[in-house]
């Protein structure tokens, strides 16, 4: 434990965990969308890059973290540099940035057009021709011009608050199409965390106790296990009431 080496991977691998878990957990709010997943994972990805090219910095901490901690490394003369495997966040990134792209002119659209946004406008069209027709262009026109007379006070590249104002001015049948893009960009999942958590649940829902459910009572089960915060905020009064009036054996006379 006394070993530079120990310590020096203890101060790294401290700081790189706790960069990802704040990222982790951000990654699980319900609020994300996939262009501030990006955005995260590409400077999480920058953090690790730079700390990586801090030796200097790590090799002065070691000595400032315990002073029993040897001066030297065990083995100096044999260390070996280990090739660098590959990055596995840049596989997520790249995969995000595909989707992403389809989608970048959703933040751009309280300013005047632009040849760029244009193209993004048409690819996403290519893409998703079964939800959206061409009138999203004079869509997008039109809502600028709405913009400019109302002049919201928030960010206009915030899509969530795009969504959230236009369906408090009720302006959705005006832009529809631009509605319906807000829709999928918004129900995009940023994370598998969810499906993860599903399956566990499922190993504590089908037990051997359970092993003749029958699939509608399963299903069931698992939808109000997953959603157990939506469960709590209920109110079962006026559910209890029905399932008594239905089962009860006296009936009333008149």
């Amino acid at each position: 434990m006394l070993k530079k080496e120990t310590g020096y991977l203890c101060l790294f691998w401290n700081d790189i965990l706790q960069h990802c878990n704040k990222v982790s957990i951000d990654l699980q709010s319900k609020s994300n969308d996939i262009l501030k997943v990006v955005n995260l994972l590409k400077s999480l990805k920058n953090v690790v890059s730079s700390l990586r090219d801090s030796n200097m910095v790590y090799e002065r901490r070691v000595g400032e973290f315990c002073s029993q901690i040897s001066i030297i490394y065990k083995d100096e003369n044999k260390r070996k540099i280990i090739k660098k495997f590959p990055d596995e966040l840049d596989k997520r990134i790249n995969a995000y940035s595909v989707v992403v792209k389809n989608f970048l002119f959703l933040t751009r659209l309280h300013v005047e057009s632009t040849i760029d946004v244009e193209e993004r406008v048409n690819k996403f069209i290519s893409v998703y021709k079964d939800d959206v027709d061409d009138s999203i262009k004079y869509d997008i026109i039109h809502f600028k011009q709405f913009w400019d007379q109302l002049k919201p006070t928030f960010d206009g590249s915030d899509v969530l608050k795009i969504f959230e104002w236009m369906t408090e001015y009720n302006v959705i049948n005006i832009f529809p199409n631009i509605h319906i893009a807000l829709r999928i960009y918004l129900t995009i999942p940023v994370a598998n965390f969810t499906a993860e958590r599903a399956f566990s649940k499922f190993a504590r829902i089908k037990n051997k106790n359970r092993s003749s459910q029958t699939q509608d009572n399963l299903s069931s089960l698992m939808i109000l296990s997953t959603e157990n915060d939506v469960l709590q905020s209920l109110s079962f009064d006026k559910t209890l009431e029905i399932f008594a009036t239905q089962k009860a054996r006296k009936k009333t006379f008149t």
